[in-house]
């Protein structure tokens, strides 16, 4: 994990949003920890299907995908971790507020990033492949690879949370940004989505 310091998220705040200080992830939770999970009898065996890793061979140091919200809380529950708020993740995926638009900088996605704005994907990355994307601190795929859960609801869908980062399946780069969310409901198993712990 990597320690991430404290401090108030103000940029693009209506109110500043107090972060406490934080150990996040450097990578999304792979393949292979989420199997160590399913092997103690802890975690459920997540869904499966077109583009979701589980079980496909040479794929156990990509994200874990097809895992809904339940599921991700108890892995991260079983580390003695966490899932993030969405304002906690913004601020690690920031560089904590420096307001840039990605974890890399400004500059739009181009090769720095898991995802099929470039070149057209048909699955996700292994974890950690492009090094050029990581965010300050050295935390990976932050845009990219998986969307991330996260416990914030969308209040403006009620029954569904946030989950930034945007996705290999994603073209759009604006959908790779610091501070762009898409929403889904907390039982949702689909490809595109995955998450890190915090605490």
């Amino acid at each position: 994990m990597v320690r991430v310091e404290g401090g108030t998220l103000s940029t693009r705040r209506k109110a500043p949003a107090a972060i406490k200080t934080i150990c996040v992830d450097r990578i999304e939770v792979t393949v292979q920890s989420y199997a160590e999970c399913v092997a103690k009898g802890v975690c459920q065996e997540p869904g499966s299907g077109k583009a979701c890793n589980w079980g496909v061979p040479g794929r156990e140091q990509h994200p874990i995908n097809c895992v809904d919200l339940a599921g991700a809380e108890k892995y991260c529950k079983q580390k003695g971790a966490r899932l993030p708020d969405f304002n906690e993740w913004e601020w690690a995926a920031e560089g904590r507020d420096a307001a840039t638009s990605y974890p890399w900088g400004n500059s739009p996605p181009e090769e720095n990033a898991c995802w099929s704005g470039t070149t057209k994907r048909t699955s996700t990355c292994p974890v950690g492949s492009f090094p050029s994307g990581d965010s300050p601190q050295g935390i990976s795929d932050l845009s990219g690879n998986v969307s991330e859960w996260t416990t914030t609801a969308f209040l403006d869908m009620p029954g569904t949370v946030l989950l930034p980062g945007g996705s290999w399946w994603d073209k759009d780069p604006d959908a790779l940004k610091a501070i762009a969310a898409d929403h889904d409901v907390p039982g949702q198993k689909y490809h595109s989505i995955g998450f890190r712990c915090v605490k």
